[in-house]
């Protein structure tokens, strides 16, 4: 164990004090954002697949970031992100990244892993000369952020209460099954199971907040029709996102339907073509849901139930018909005479009058 006084004056060149000395001393005295210095380094949306990181300051591991451009100034801090593929989403984040070996620091861009529906944020380099700290997860849907979050951890609490906040919360505790609890008499917790978040209040039952993945098919082949089964809707939040991303025939209509059922005049589907400034509404008898256009397309289905009635609605579907980008709006309903609510088990995609194209792919994500 060892004992050390931080700093005194040398004598003969001894004590003799390097770089880790003083982030040592640095380290004791204040870790994360500096409190209201500056901006305190917020990021904030710019121009399209920009952001701009406002100035302040950041300690970590004892060394300090300075960034003292005003986001207003004549040479701000901006950041431009890559472009999603068509119809895909990524999480990307904002960090400051210090390398000792190169004597560097600078805030950058690390780029997440791009899903259909669930991307994943990138892991952080940590590593004795080289780390990255989050000031932001950044949103990206193609070639718009749709959020920025903020990740940032106000530091400089270690040597000076007057900046701590109070984040104590004698009421929390965990238990063996993973159950959060929020109050004394346990009556309220959150616990994260069968792959979703449920959530527990006082005089309510435990309802799921979030959900997952239920079910992903990648066609290897092309197919007219896929089912998806082993589902459960009501166990899975009362509510599915269908995501279809991939290639059709052009002008080629597709089918949603439920449970086995494909009589026809057991849905009713009313749709909307919008184009060239025009609309056209129609309404038919018959479970479509969705058009393939021509080339790439993608859409999401929110499918929940209502008065025990399965109900679809698509949404963000833009495809192309003879040149022109169109977009189409769906709303379709399961409308067969049931007494009680129906529980979605198996969900059948079946082209009218074409074909789904191989690495068209297939997902389910749970409600909330």
């Amino acid at each position: 164990m060892a004992e050390h006084l931080r700093f005194v004056d040398a004598t003969n060149g001894s004590p003799y004090y390097d770089s880790a000395d003083y982030a040592q001393a640095e380290e004791v005295k204040a870790n994360g954002i500096a409190y209201n210095y500056l901006n305190e380094l917020e990021v904030i949306q710019f121009e399209g697949l920009q952001v701009k990181v406002k100035d302040g300051a950041l300690v970590s591991k004892g060394r300090t970031y300075i960034q003292d451009e005003p986001s207003n100034g004549n040479s701000p801090k901006i950041l431009t992100l890559e472009a999603a593929q068509v119809g895909y989403l990524r999480k990307d984040m904002v960090v400051v990244e210090f390398d000792l070996e190169n004597s560097l620091a600078v805030a950058k861009i690390v780029e997440g892993v791009e899903d259909i529906s669930d991307p994943i944020e990138p892991a952080l380099t940590e590593e004795s000369n080289i780390w990255q700290v989050s000031l932001a997860v950044i949103n990206v849907d193609e070639t718009t952020i749709t959020n920025i979050e903020d990740k940032r951890v106000i530091g400089n609490g270690r040597t000076n209460p007057a900046f701590k906040k109070d984040v104590s919360a004698p009421n929390i505790k965990v238990n063996e099954n993973g159950k959060l609890y929020l109050n004394d008499d346990e009556t309220a917790y959150l616990q994260f199971a069968d792959n979703g978040l449920n959530l527990k209040v006082p005089n309510r039952d435990e309802t799921k907040m979030l959900g997952g993945l239920v079910a992903e098919v990648v066609l290897e082949s092309d197919a007219s029709s896929i089912i998806l089964d082993n589902l459960d809707i009501n166990a899975d939040g009362g509510m599915y996102k269908v995501y279809v991303i991939g290639y059709a025939d052009e002008n080629a209509y597709y089918n949603i339907e439920y449970n086995g059922n494909v009589s026809s005049t057991d849905y009713e589907a009313e749709y909307n073509m919008a184009f060239t400034g025009a609309n056209s509404p129609n309404n038919i008898e018959d479970a479509r849901a969705g058009r393939a256009g021509t080339g790439a397309f993608k859409a999401k289905h929110i499918i929940a139930l209502s008065n025990g009635i399965p109900m679809c609605k698509t949404e963000g579907m833009y495809v192309t018909v003879g040149g022109t980008l169109v977009n189409y709006t769906f709303a379709q309903v399961y409308k067969e005479s049931i007494p009680s609510e129906v529980n979605i088990t198996s969900l059948k995609l079946e082209m009218q009058n074409g074909t789904f194209y191989t690495g068209t792919t297939f997902k389910i994500v749970k409600g909330s």
